[in-house]
């Protein structure tokens, strides 16, 4: 284990697994972050999980931003290879700045505050998005998921679509979605 940056606030943690691979994790001491410099170029995650933090200046090497004040994505642009981005437990709204994350198989946007469902479709690798305690009210929103063709598992739980009409919610999210296999976190076949 090799240990850099400490005295930055940023703390690299890089470890050696048995198949040969190099696993990084970055976590990040201070709130203040202004400048990224400090992180080394090798990461492609970093650890910002419960620290509040309110804005990052360049996100473009980075996936993993969950449990933070963040309210808008930025910097997300020239991730052309991103397959996973977590992004839960946010202040997001709206799902903008993705339109090149066309590589994309998993979004975690739960516990935000997103109501539109729009700009997703050029997701046609996404395989799984979670969406659970959100604000989407429409079924129309929830419409617009069915254009996404790998799409096999959905979390829509604790938005009003689901609070008002629990009974229903299950068959028309299946009627919505016909090639979901998964639903919150109960088969659908």
């Amino acid at each position: 284990m090799d240990r850099n940056n400490q005295n930055s606030g940023v703390e690299s943690e890089i470890n050696g697994t048995a198949n040969g691979e190099v696993e990084c994790n970055t976590n990040v001491q201070s709130r203040n972050l202004f400048d990224l410099s400090d992180v080394p170029n090798t990461e492609t995650s970093i650890d910002l999980n419960q620290m509040r933090v309110d804005s990052i200046p360049d996100l473009s090497r980075f996936n993993d931003l969950q449990a933070n004040r963040l309210t808008k994505l930025e910097g997300l642009e020239n991730l052309k290879e991103l397959e996973q981005l977590h992004i839960n437990d946010q202040g997001i709204e709206y799902l903008n700045g993705i339109e090149n994350q066309v590589k994309l198989q998993v979004l975690d946007a739960a516990g935000n505050s997103i109501s539109c469902l729009d700009n997703l479709e050029h997701l046609q690798e996404l395989e799984d998005i979670w969406l659970n305690n959100n604000k989407i009210s429409s079924w129309l929103e929830v419409d617009k998921l069915s254009k996404l063709k790998s799409l096999q598992t959905v979390y829509l739980e604790h938005n009003p679509i689901y609070n008002e009409g629990c009974a229903n919610y299950r068959r028309k999210a299946i009627l919505a979605l016909p090639q979901i296999q998964q639903l919150d976190a109960t088969i659908c076949r």
